[in-house]
């Protein structure tokens, strides 16, 4: 235990989207802002919006690529 005599428990900052504010224990010592719960959800759907717009636009590369070869194709029959 951290602190025998201390307090417990420490009030945390409300994080956004959140109704109300959370509590974290001490008996570890004072708690990580950066291991909240839900601090690294941002971070992890920033880094999955970031890898779905890739593959997005390797999508759209590759469809380009195949209407170019469908004309070419088509174009040999006209």
């Amino acid at each position: 235990q951290a602190n025998p005599d201390g307090p417990y428990v420490t009030l945390l900052p409300r994080q956004e989207g959140r109704k109300e504010s959370r509590y974290a224990h001490l008996f570890c010592g004072e708690p990580d802002p950066g291991s909240a719960p839900g601090a690294g959800a941002e971070r992890g759907s920033l880094t999955r919006v970031e890898t779905l717009e890739l593959e997005v636009g390797e999508l759209r590369a590759a469809l380009d690529a195949l209407e170019q070869r469908f004309e070419a194709f088509r174009k040999q029959f006209e």
